[in-house]
């Protein structure tokens, strides 16, 4: 199965994946200073 998803599509999935992961704590530290 791996050996079919090219390498750079799987590169990309998980710099996407990383970058959502930043964007998720970046919003929820966001909403954690307006909160707190």
């Amino acid at each position: 199965m791996q050996s079919r998803i090219p390498e750079g599509c799987q590169r990309r999935e998980r710099t996407r994946a990383l970058q959502h992961a930043m964007m998720q704590e970046l919003f929820t530290g966001e909403t954690r200073l307006i909160d707190g």
